[in-house]
């Protein structure tokens, strides 16, 4: 079966941290070396991984390394934010089958991993987990994640976009002795694996759902045939005059997943951010493309929504994994959350341990983050998305 230990730190010496931060796992671990590692290191040591491969894999015995830059690590320990950080996972996966990987093509990686899988009448995708790790500034996920579905038909797939210096547009992603800055990394398991995920959206739905009635690419010019304009203002109407300028910079479009769920509820968007509002055209342009049809609902975003969100999905997690043997946990966490949301550290750290008890997590701060809803692996904004996963059998 699968085994994890988890080792972090924050020493600004990279062999030092590595040093501490794989000691610390093996021994979690209970074995001398590991069989994968997954690996998030802010950008203090991201460029130079290189150095960074050679020293963990001398301490951890394998060549197996998984991982991306970040701007802030997470573990089960804390929300290290604002600090230099490495985090390691080990793994020992008996039993388990596991596929890295490096590519810097969505289409090419989608075809590599079909032929890896075969036809999914000889091998079914119900006991996959894919991982995976983009460059959030040449990889469009929602395509990548089109393309994986169309080769692999439905592998749950969860993980998320590199982050690295917020001045900095570079990212890193690693697998083995290889990286690349505009690629696609992380990992295949196949194996007698149960997994199961939430996402928290951390936004607030304002005014009403209203029918996207004329648009053009990322340009809606008309909600409900008014100028989208006009709706929008109309959504911000429900704050005081004096609050309104300060909500108006943190609104958000929530693009309704499932078209056939009525009444919509929160947490049943897809949010995107809004790149530009122009009064004069009346029209308003999102970070991606939105269709005539759509529903759409403005949202803000809300610290206690957000931790709402996380209590409950991490209450539904322990049910849903109850049945079986919890392994390891992965939290990926939007650069925009941590304690910028909720003006304290931890925040998120301490409800999932409360929730799910001392299991090795690792994660990283996002610049995206990737989870299945609604049937449809999607790619999520301003989120936080939580996965466990565990050994299929009796607790």
């Amino acid at each position: 079966m699968i085994q994890a230990g988890v080792g972090h730190s924050t020493s600004l010496d990279l062999g030092t941290a590595a040093r501490e931060a794989s000691s610390s796992a093996l021994e979690r671990l209970g074995r001398s070396k590991a069989d994968l590692l997954l690996c998030f290191a802010t950008p203090e040591f991201s460029f130079h991984y290189r150095h960074l491969y050679r020293t963990l894999s001398e301490y951890t015995g394998t060549s197996e390394i998984v991982g991306c830059s970040a701007m802030a690590i997470i573990t089960g320990e804390g929300e290290f934010e604002g600090s230099p950080g490495l985090a390691v996972m080990a793994l020992a996966t008996d039993g388990f089958k596991v596929l890295p990987f490096l590519s810097e093509d969505g289409s090419t990686l989608a075809s590599r991993l079909a032929g890896a899988l075969g036809p999914s009448e000889e091998n079914p995708r119900d006991n996959h987990l894919l991982l995976l790790f983009t460059d959030v500034f040449n990889v469009q996920a929602p395509d990548l994640l089109e393309a994986l579905h169309h080769e692999l038909g439905h592998i749950p797939t969860v993980g998320a976009a590199a982050s690295g210096h917020p001045e900095d547009s570079r990212t890193v992603q690693w697998a083995g002795k290889r990286e690349a800055n505009h690629g696609i990394s992380g990992v295949l398991f196949s194996g007698p694996i149960a997994h199961s995920t939430t996402v928290s959206q951390g936004c607030e739905p304002i005014g009403e759902p209203y029918l996207i009635t004329r648009s053009e690419g990322k340009v809606i010019m008309e909600i409900g045939n008014r100028t989208a304009y006009e709706m929008l203002q109309r959504a911000l109407s429900i704050f005081p005059p004096e609050e309104e300028e300060r909500v108006s910079k943190g609104v958000f479009a929530g693009l309704l997943i499932d078209e056939h769920k009525y009444p919509p509820s929160r947490g049943d968007y897809l949010i995107r951010s809004i790149e530009r509002v122009d009064p004069y055209s009346g029209t308003i342009t999102l970070v991606q493309e939105a269709h005539p049809g759509q529903t759409i609902q403005f949202h803000v975003r809300n610290p206690t929504t957000a931790r709402e969100e996380l209590i409950t999905g991490v209450e539904q997690l322990g049910r849903e994994t109850s049945p079986y043997v919890p392994l390891f946990a992965l939290y990926f966490e939007s650069v925009g959350r941590g304690a910028r949301l909720h003006r304290k550290p931890d925040h998120d750290v301490n409800i999932i341990k409360e929730g799910l008890g001392d299991i090795p997590m690792i994660g990283f701060l996002s610049n995206s983050e990737f989870a299945p809803r609604e049937g449809r692996n999607l790619a999520h904004a301003y989120s936080s998305v939580l996965t466990l996963v565990s050994r299929l059998g009796p607790a």
